[in-house]
């Protein structure tokens, strides 16, 4: 178990606040001058029929550490924390349940990939997330510990293990799920079928695997108004489900989420998911606020969306958003 707790606070920071009109001002000109900016806030808006809120994750501390983690024994250089408030219930919750304000404390490596990210209430922690990888800088583990709260029974605890083709490749061909709920383990061939692109790019334009009956779908969608460059291939698209015991009616071919990165020079701004059914919730991920900083992170965005949606399957025309901002400073 991480324990960041007692880092010191950082005093008032000055943001630069990120959305597409500054990034186009001629203050911020070039990946250089963004590349000196850090991720000092995040806001997740919710717009839904239940209801309205906002968000907004402050930054406590940005603290150079010299420490061997007890849970991976990868050396960690780097601690960052942020306090959430309550996110309301309306359409995006925390897996483990928990509705109050909580605090997000992130471990990074040397090299700048995420080593552990853990969310606390108070003192507890609720939600664990342990990152592994290879000498070639792949993820090859991602363990998820899910907890109500210290002295009681875990919820949930997957270990997911990353396959990788023989020869060279940037993408996984399989992952085990070793997990505490049955609907989740198996194996999952995540690349069933790719389309066509240069070798530096690897695009895959679609995954498809089972999951407990339920055959879900991922699309990338392309085009110039889609494809940002080869880091981020095709930022946008949808995930769609299928019964495979049920089959026609509101079983089967559920239309489900749609999905939106906008980024800046290799940073994200803004990330928006939106469903047809008002009776569906999100489930915050780590991957949402990582995926530039883990290789292939914005592959494995896609994948976990299986883990972050919570569907009823009902299509209704409905508008109900949530929006993810990111705000980088000095």
């Amino acid at each position: 178990m991480l324990r960041f707790k007692s880092q010191a606070a950082v005093g008032i920071l000055l943001l630069v606040l990120i959305s597409c009109t500054i990034i186009k001002d001629s203050d911020i000109t070039s990946r250089s001058q963004l590349d000196a900016l850090t991720l000092k806030s995040f806001e997740i808006v919710q717009n839904s029929e239940a209801g309205n809120s906002s968000a907004l994750a402050t930054l406590l501390y940005d603290s150079s550490v010299d420490r061997i983690s007890s849970g991976t024994g990868a050396h960690v250089k780097k601690v960052k924390g942020f306090r959430l408030p309550a996110l309301g219930g309306y359409k995006m919750t925390l897996k483990s349940g928990t509705n109050a304000q909580t605090d997000i404390v992130i471990g990074y490596r040397d090299n700048g990939t995420p080593n552990a990210f853990v969310i606390y209430k108070g003192d507890s922690v609720v939600e664990m997330y342990k990152f592994y990888y290879n000498p070639s800088n792949q993820l090859v583990k991602l363990v998820a510990n899910i907890n109500p709260v210290d002295d009681k029974p875990m919820l949930l605890h997957i270990k997911d293990t990353l396959i990788y083709p023989t020869g060279p490749s940037n993408y996984p061909s399989s992952i085990i799920r070793n997990s505490s709920d049955a609907t989740l383990a198996g194996t999952y061939t995540v690349c069933q079928s790719c389309g066509s692109g240069s070798s530096s790019s690897q695009i895959i334009n679609m995954i498809t695997f089972d999951q407990s009956n339920q055959v879900y779908q991922i699309n990338f969608n392309s085009g110039n108004h889609c494809d940002s460059n080869n880091y981020y291939p095709y930022p946008c698209g949808g995930v769609t489900k299928s019964n495979n015991t049920g089959g026609g009616g509101s079983n089967g071919n559920q239309n489900q989420l749609s999905f939106q990165n906008s980024f800046t020079f290799d940073k994200t701004i803004q990330t928006f998911l939106t469903s047809e059914s008002n009776t569906d919730t999100y489930y915050f991920h780590p991957i949402m606020l990582l995926k530039d900083v883990v290789p292939q992170g914005s592959f494995y965005f896609w994948f976990y969306s299986v883990d972050w949606f919570n569907t009823t399957g009902v299509i209704s025309n409905n508008s109900d958003m949530v929006k993810i901002n990111f705000n980088y400073g000095h």
